[in-house]
């Protein structure tokens, strides 16, 4: 898995700050509501594989993975169904897409780039991915 090749493709995609920051927060959105789902030990997994794969970006993806923790923390504090989680899963990871579309950037996954391995690097490094790029974005003035 090349995860830097796939980042500089996903960086090259998202430019824009605002599109960045809502991919930011739907990513952790989706993230935490999966680990409200499925339980911290799937979080620990999750940490260790970003930050050992995205090497080069262990800031973003400890930033991530604490985002991920305290957005799930709230999540169960709120008291929230189940079957509410499981939509918002769905809803927070197709979300990044209208963000493409409003600010006319070109979305990275299209029917020419889509497949199993693609689909599964995104879910699983959409907000180190994004926490980076926010970095290395030069705000608009």
């Amino acid at each position: 898995m090349d995860v830097e090749r796939n980042f500089a493709l996903f960086h090259r995609h998202h430019r824009d700050p605002r599109n960045i920051a809502f991919h930011l927060a739907c990513g952790l959105a989706y993230l935490s509501l999966v680990v409200s789902l499925v339980g911290m030990p799937a979080l620990i997994a999750y940490g260790a594989f970003v930050t050992c794969a995205f090497r080069g970006h262990a800031p973003a993806a400890i930033t991530a993975t604490t985002g991920a923790w305290l957005g799930a923390e709230a999540i169960d504090a709120l008291g929230m169904p189940v079957a509410l989680r499981a939509v918002g899963v769905v809803v927070s990871y197709l979300l990044p897409e209208l963000s493409h579309w409003l600010t006319g950037e070109q979305a990275m996954l299209d029917r020419t780039t889509l497949t199993p391995r693609s689909l599964a690097l995104n879910f699983l490094l959409l907000p180190p991915y994004s926490i980076a790029c926010l970095y290395r974005t030069p705000v608009r003035r």
